[in-house]
């Protein structure tokens, strides 16, 4: 999602879902969205069967997705109060640019789990420290290897 307005956010900007556009951080109250829009979008998404919507969910199969570029899919999909936030759109409307997109990063790393990562870290460091030592100075690791101190 995008900037979410759940319970927890509410709470911590001191407002409620009546009064969020009062919360004193100007990005919140401009383009925030219920996890109820979410929910409509994800609903949409697995239960219109037309071709455009099993085209859309055959693209999007094993991937991430934002609820702003969903919801170009569905443009009579609202939020709670009427509107159709859109975090990205407002992100670089305001800030003049946006993050790069990390789906594959995100799917790489939750397929293959952070021990895979760990493991891959581990090899790496390992084939580094090989290398650093066979750069190291030949008569030193030859008197390592015979013994000679």
């Amino acid at each position: 999602p995008g900037f979410l307005r759940s319970e927890a956010t509410l709470a911590t900007f001191g407002v409620t879902e009546e009064t969020y556009k009062q919360a004193a951080d100007p990005d919140f109250a401009a383009a925030s969205e219920t996890p109820t829009f979410l929910a409509r979008l994800l609903v949409s998404l697995l239960t219109e069967d037309t071709a455009p919507m099993r085209s859309l969910r055959a693209s999007l199969h094993g991937r991430l997705a934002s609820t702003w570029s969903l919801s170009e899919h569905m443009p009579d999909v609202t939020d709670t109060d009427g509107t159709r936030p859109h975090w990205g759109r407002y992100f670089r409307e305001k800030y003049g640019s946006f993050c790069t997109p990390t789906d594959e990063f995100f799917v790489d790393h939750l397929i293959r789990g952070p021990t895979a990562v760990v493991a891959e870290a581990t090899a790496t460091t390992t084939e580094r420290s090989e290398e650093t030592e066979t750069d190291a100075e030949p008569s030193a690791k030859r008197q390592r290897q015979q013994g000679q101190h």
